[in-house]
């Protein structure tokens, strides 16, 4: 192997394992829910805290307006309201909101969205071991209440 591709090779290696101890997370108390897959999170900014607004990523729910947009609402309300969460940061949407996957403890709140009926996983942004992993724990993310 000549000393270029074994130098990208390393690289890609070195960026694969740095990359969790890159990623940004915010650790903060759930203030609000907006929708279905959109909540915000009070996390400390120095002396005071700050708004961040996180719409849960991978998964999508109906708007609040539209049929079954409030039991979305009131199934993340109950996961999360008033709770301690970690939000671990994968992206910004045009919107400008946070978008992450969100923990309050060990469970994987955007998981058991689906897992309860209350959201669909997006394929085309679900890793295939993520949605591997839902499927072994039963999690059907096409049968929904949304649907019953």
């Amino acid at each position: 192997m000549n000393p270029v591709r074994r130098t990208w090779w390393l690289y890609c290696f070195l960026a694969l394992l740095a990359a969790p101890l890159l990623a940004a997370e915010y650790t903060g108390k759930v203030v609000a829910i907006s929708d279905g897959d959109t909540l915000t999170l009070l996390v400390p900014d120095g002396a005071s805290f700050k708004q961040v607004k996180v719409r849960l990523g991978e998964i999508d729910t109906p708007e609040s307006r539209q049929p079954y947009g409030q039991r979305a609402k009131q199934a993340l309300s109950d996961l999360v309201f008033n709770q301690q969460a970690r939000v671990v940061v994968q992206d910004t949407d045009r919107y400008g909101r946070t978008v992450g996957r969100v923990y309050v403890g060990s469970l994987d709140v955007n998981a058991e969205m689906i897992r309860q009926g209350a959201a669909w996983a997006y394929r085309q942004c679900v890793t295939r071991c993520y949605i591997s992993d839902c499927y072994a724990k039963g999690y059907r993310h096409n049968r929904m209440f949304l649907h019953s």
